[in-house]
């Protein structure tokens, strides 16, 4: 697959990184959505070279229960070998294994945990992989395979994103703001991060495509319109405009979600959104990211403290 602002296959490997430099991370994230179940699933990656270590977190989530503990599955480990290659790497202690079938195009993820859980699916690219920066990939693909949860087998078919960075990600610092998608085929589809503390956050970063065709975001807003008892987003709604001066206006509802906490100090809410948009129906996320404390400062946290 051709790639696109400057992605090549070199980036599915490690990168020259500055070893002095205690919080470089490399990331790998899929996602899986089983719309009929009202399920979302995310494999997280984050790999600490300096350090020789990587973290993986992995969990699935419906309309059940958001907490960890009461979310379909759960796991967050840390401090587990560093893999030698990012294209090929089997982390059989744990009961993940990753493999590039080609690059930019094509992987496999494999993962069992006992009798709770196993999963083996393929992601392959619709588009071409697109570039934020000189450090960070987004590309949305179709996603298929099967799902063994709770004695049941289940068949794995959708469009989801995958994600990858390189950079320096401090657990000691963090970003408040949001990553949010809409995929609703090879031709339709939307992605677009934003900032900021109030409920409208200001666009930054993204694309619009449609009919085939690709343009950065370069304004608009995504906006919270309902949250939940415990602060979690209800309902949502985009503006959004590309450098081709094509607009973008979408509403979402969250049918599901589950609490992330995947890095040191970034806490998300992690939604699975039924967008509506270009007279369009699909599903999609939308990531609600704070920190810690700029949540607990937020009148969301402060609504659900005792009188």
């Amino acid at each position: 697959m051709a790639a696109e602002h400057g992605a090549t296959a070199e980036d599915d490997e490690f990168h020259p990184l500055d070893p002095s430099e205690w919080w470089m991370v490399e990331t790998v994230w899929f996602a899986f959505t089983i719309p009929e179940r009202r399920m979302n699933g995310v494999v997280y990656l984050v790999c600490r070279p300096s350090m020789g270590v990587c973290a993986l977190h992995i969990n699935v989530f419906d309309d059940t229960g958001h907490a960890p503990q009461s979310q379909r599955y759960w796991r967050s480990l840390w401090q587990l070998p560093l893999p030698r290659s990012l294209r090929r790497f089997d982390l059989a202690p744990v009961g993940l294994r990753f493999e590039t079938l080609e690059p930019l195009t094509r992987y496999r993820i494999q993962y069992e945990d006992g009798p709770e859980i196993a999963f083996d699916f393929t992601w392959e690219a619709l588009v071409p992989p697109r570039m934020s920066g000189p450090d960070h990939i987004d590309q949305f693909g179709r996603v298929t395979g099967r799902l063994e949860l709770g004695g049941e087998s289940i068949a794995i078919d959708c469009l989801q994103m995958r994600d990858r960075s390189w950079k320096r990600r401090s657990d000691l610092e963090g970003r408040v703001g949001g990553y949010t998608y809409g995929l609703a085929s090879k031709d339709l589809a939307f992605l677009v991060g934003s900032s900021g503390t109030e409920e409208t956050k200001a666009a930054a970063g993204g694309w619009i495509l449609r009919d085939g065709d690709m343009q950065d975001i370069v304004g608009g807003e995504r906006r919270i319109l309902a949250r939940g008892a415990d602060g979690e987003p209800l309902r949502l709604a985009l503006n959004l405009v590309d450098k081709a001066g094509r607009t973008l206006e979408a509403e979402g509802d969250c049918i599901a979600r589950g609490q992330m906490n995947v890095s040191g100090n970034i806490f998300a809410w992690d939604s699975l959104v039924r967008w509506r948009f270009d007279g369009q129906a699909c599903w999609g996320e939308d990531q609600d990211v704070w920190t810690p404390a700029a949540w607990r400062a937020s009148p969301h946290c402060a609504r659900l403290k005792p009188a």
